[in-house]
């Protein structure tokens, strides 16, 4: 079992993505794969489960799409898998079809530690077709989602899924979605945080709504609750304003867990700007100097707040 009180930083990991096909570390004993869909033999290895290719970095794979889902879902030695889709230009993976089969093979494979996806618009019915690797992957800690487009739904079917893990969701320490988001969305995202029993860092930057003020209670929300384990909790580019700050810093004065906090405004809505006014109150919530014994109540804990402000 996995202690409490070890680092949250040794939770996640931090590996770098390679620019050539194949490349052995320092140690000679580990590879990493960079796949494009051009390169047969890289394929190969992964369909032969080749001991020394432990990471995998994919890009715009086109046609091998469902055939590198097939292989990676028989594969147990893959455990960082980072996918990077887009246009390719034919419209091959967007197509539905190709996409479904890919998840179908994603759906078999228990090896995989780290999952990151970037630009595949998961349908529901993809989250639903992979809803196995989730649910059934003891091994899975890290799940990173940007540019998925997920429904509110789709968030609940992931929630259940990790709840479907019973023992094993406590394995799960490192959420992160960024993506445009309503305040539903962002309900949805902490049911799930819930859900990770012991979810030890958390990013959220989807926070893009006129209404987020509503965002940023359900956040305090959630900091103040018990069931908030996280020690990390990263805001960075989302619709934050000082009055999103100040509700965000009252809950931390019942929050016990939480070591680090970035936060910072968006660039995209001229009035959410954070000013030294919202800079400012987190110092009372950490270091209240009103009184004796309010600075022996304040939040010990919160040792890093980040703020990106105007002047």
């Amino acid at each position: 079992m996995i202690s409490d009180q070890e680092d949250d930083e040794s939770y996640v990991s931090s590996t770098s993505t390679h620019t050539s096909f194949f490349s052995v570390d320092s140690h000679g004993d580990e590879m990493f794969g960079y796949f494009d869909g051009s390169n047969d033999s890289l394929i190969m290895r992964i369909e032969n489960n080749d001991f020394r290719l432990t990471q995998l970095s994919v890009y715009n794979s086109g046609k091998d799409w469902a055939r590198l889902g097939r292989a990676v879902g028989q594969n147990y030695q893959i455990e960082v898998f980072r996918v990077f889709a887009g246009d390719d230009g034919e419209g091959i993976v967007r197509s539905t079809e190709v996409v479904d089969a890919f998840c179908a093979g994603l759906a078999q494979n228990r090896s995989i530690t780290v999952f990151h996806s970037e630009g595949l618009e998961f349908t529901s019915g993809q989250i639903q077709i992979m809803r196995p690797f989730f649910s059934q992957n003891a091994r899975l800690t890290e799940i990173k989602l940007k540019c998925s487009e997920l429904e509110c739904g789709d968030i609940r079917f992931l929630t259940e899924a990790i709840k479907e893990r019973g023992k094993h969701a406590m394995t799960i320490r490192s959420f992160s979605y960024s993506d445009v988001a309503s305040p539903s969305h962002i309900s949805a995202i902490l049911d799930l945080a819930k859900a990770c029993t012991h979810l030890k860092s958390l990013r959220l930057s989807c926070l893009r709504s006129s209404s987020d003020i509503s965002s940023c209670e359900a956040v305090a929300s959630f900091l103040a609750s018990k069931k908030c384990t996280i020690r990390k909790l990263n805001l960075i580019g989302n619709t934050i304003n000082d009055a999103g700050c100040r509700i965000i810093a009252e809950s931390l004065r019942n929050n016990s867990r939480l070591r680090q906090l970035c936060i910072d405004e968006s660039w995209l809505i001229e009035n959410h700007k954070i000013t030294g006014q919202g800079f400012a109150s987190f110092i009372p919530v950490v270091c209240d100097t009103s009184s004796i014994e309010s600075t022996l109540i304040s939040n010990h804990t919160l040792v890093y707040v980040n703020t990106i402000r105007i002047s």
